[in-house]
Formats: C-alpha cells, sequence, structure tokens
C-alpha cells in the first residue's frame, strides 16, 4: 500500500516508490491498448455505447452515454477525427503539415488551424525553455519510432539534423502565414492527437451529446461528470497507478513506454530532447489534467522534457493545469492541484 510523506520538494509533494496497483483482468483485456481504463456510473434508461477505429496513427474509442441511436454520432465524430488527421499527419500524401515541410518557400500561407496551434506551441516552447519543439520533425525521423523497426541513428545524423530543426529557425506573422529561415521540418504529433480529440469533443456538443468521452491512444477528453479514468503503470502495464475523477475535463500522458526499443540494456523512447536529439531520461510518465486536450497532450511532453526549474515556470505560467510525474527510479510526485481529482473507492 502507498504511504504519503509529509516532506515538500520545490513545491509539489513526494510520494515513494511503492505505488497503488489496482487490478482490473478482465476489464484490461479491452483497454491496455490505450494506458487508461473507463467506466461510468449508468444513469436512468441512458446506456454507454461504444466505438473503436484506427485514426490519427492509433486505436481511437468514442463512448457516448444515451437513450437514442448513437449511430449517427459515431460517424460524425469519425469523420471530425479523419478531417484532423489530414491536416497534422506527416503520413498522409499532400497534408497540410506535409506540404508546409515540403515547400521551397520562406514564407508560407497556413491553414488557420494549424496556425492556432502553432501559436499555442510557441508559447509552451518559450515556458518551457524549448523543451518543448514541433519543429524538430528530422531528427525525429532518423529514430523511425513511428514504423517497425526504430533504432539508433549515428550520432552524426542527429547532429545533422539539429542544425537543421528549432522553432528560433520559425517565425509566425500575422494572417497566417509563417517564415523558414532554415528548411526545418514541423512534427505536431507531441499536440495533434490532443486538439484532434478536443475537436471531437467539439462535435459531439455541436450534435447536442452531453455525456461523452474521446480516447485517442491514450489522450483523452470528457463531457459530464464523474467518468473515472484510470492511469498506466508506466513498468506494469496490466495494472493501473492512480484512478482519477473528471468532469469536462481532458487527461493526456506522455511515457517512456509508448513507443521504445531496449539497446544493450538501455532503453530509448520516442520522446525526444531537442537540445540533444535524444531520448530524455528523467521521468518515466507524466500525466497532466486540464480543460483542453491539445494543452494536456503538449504540457506532458513539455514537463517530461523539461529541467526542473523548466517545469515549475510551466505549471506557474499553465496554473489551471495539474500534472503527476513518475521520474526514472519510480517515485511519484505532483502538482498541488493534481489530488483533488483522486478517485476515492
Amino acid at each position: 500500500m502507498c504511504t504519503e510523506q509529509n516532506n515538500f520538494k520545490n513545491g509539489l509533494k513526494v510520494k515513494n516508490k511503492q505505488f497503488i496497483i489496482i487490478i482490473y483482468p478482465v476489464i484490461f483485456l479491452i483497454f491496455f491498448v490505450f494506458g487508461y481504463y473507463f467506466s461510468h456510473h449508468t444513469i436512468s434508461s441512458y446506456k454507454i455505447y461504444k466505438r473503436s477505429k484506427i485514426v490519427l496513427g492509433t486505436i481511437v474509442e468514442v463512448q457516448i452515454k444515451t437513450d437514442g441511436n448513437p449511430l449517427k454520432y459515431f460517424s460524425e465524430v469519425f469523420n471530425e477525427l479523419e478531417r484532423t488527421d489530414t491536416l497534422f499527419s506527416n503520413f498522409i500524401n499532400n497534408s497540410q503539415i506535409q506540404n508546409i515541410n515540403k515547400s521551397n518557400k520562406d514564407t508560407i500561407d497556413v491553414n488557420y488551424e494549424i496556425f492556432n496551434l502553432l501559436k499555442l506551441s510557441d508559447k509552451i516552447y518559450k515556458y518551457s525553455g524549448g523543451s518543448f519543439d514541433v519543429s524538430l520533425g528530422r531528427v525525429i525521423q532518423l529514430w523511425q519510432f513511428d514504423s517497425e523497426n526504430p533504432f539508433l541513428p549515428s550520432i552524426d545524423s542527429i547532429r545533422k539534423a539539429l542544425t537543421l530543426s528549432g522553432w528560433n529557425y520559425v517565425k509566425l506573422l500575422s494572417n497566417n502565414l509563417l517564415v523558414k529561415n532554415k528548411p526545418v521540418y514541423l512534427d505536431l504529433s507531441s499536440i495533434a492527437k490532443g486538439y484532434a480529440v478536443d475537436k471531437a469533443i467539439d462535435k459531439l456538443k455541436e450534435l447536442n451529446i452531453k455525456d461523452a468521452l474521446v480516447n485517442a491512444g491514450g489522450e483523452v477528453k470528457v463531457i459530464g461528470k464523474e467518468w473515472e479514468i484510470g492511469i498506466q503503470h508506466p513498468r506494469l502495464p496490466e495494472y493501473l497507478i492512480k484512478k482519477v475523477s473528471l468532469s469536462n475535463l481532458a487527461v493526456a500522458t506522455s511515457g517512456d513506454y509508448e513507443k521504445y526499443f531496449i539497446k544493450d540494456g538501455k532503453r530509448y523512447h520516442h520522446l525526444i530532447n531537442p537540445k540533444t536529439g535524444f531520448p530524455e531520461n528523467r521521468y518515466r510518465s507524466v500525466s497532466v489534467i486540464t480543460e483542453s486536450c491539445a494543452l494536456a497532450d503538449a504540457l506532458a511532453t513539455a514537463l517530461f522534457l523539461s529541467t526542473p526549474k523548466d517545469r515549475e515556470n510551466i505549471l506557474k505560467n499553465f496554473p489551471n493545469a495539474a500534472a503527476m510525474f513518475i521520474d526514472s527510479t519510480g517515485n511519484i510526485f505532483y502538482s498541488n492541484r493534481f489530488e483533488k481529482y483522486f478517485k476515492i473507492d
């Protein structure tokens, strides 16, 4: 059983290395792929309907609570998810991001949705001391984590890719214009899934759905009250490490267990430090709760990659965000507001 210590470090409450482990042997078989377990109390004649589909390079699940026929709702929300995928994917031919990366122009007219997400990325870049950087596409491509055979790139190739990367080479102008001073490649995978979840929830709201959940591979947002969400143990995928109860909020987790390989006894994962071009191993996972899934998605990555000093600066400038950290030794600590979301059995 987990015990809490009374000491505080850098304003964050610290827990010891033992974890609360909650086992759901049957339900987990369905949900372990996502890294999350969902449940919700049934009220009156309303039922929860679920549909899953591969979109955004992951399995996306939509849960809708209704007393009517949900089929038209699922169709519209998955259409919206596919629409956002065509904007941000680096793997769909002629996607908006792919066209930006291939453009030989210095000044590019950017889709307004991408431009707005780049503005948010710029804000997080500044508050994180450069730890969150969506212009790292050339470096990320070297590692091939989205393929079946990721591998360790050579140091020379990483150094070369870093010279063609960096948000400082990008400038956002008015009227949705973007300037690239070097041929950097944008990669919005650290924020786009969360944004897609936000848009899916917005679509459900337009359809007058009051109670629903959208999960895109661990980026989750709910409408309605008291959705129970379990956060996966970063080393024991069959266990949950914490349960939270959310109402009209989002949660996202960045972890070193999502995409990784082991070489010579060392874990290499997909969360790349923009300064070194190599995975950052300060944490095993970081989970963030806030109103926007795009923000939760980006902040989870930013906090995972940030130094303790930059971590404090991020949390100070995004006061509505609450975070839980599991460090490289298995210690758990969290920002002061995270506790209020704990699910108490």
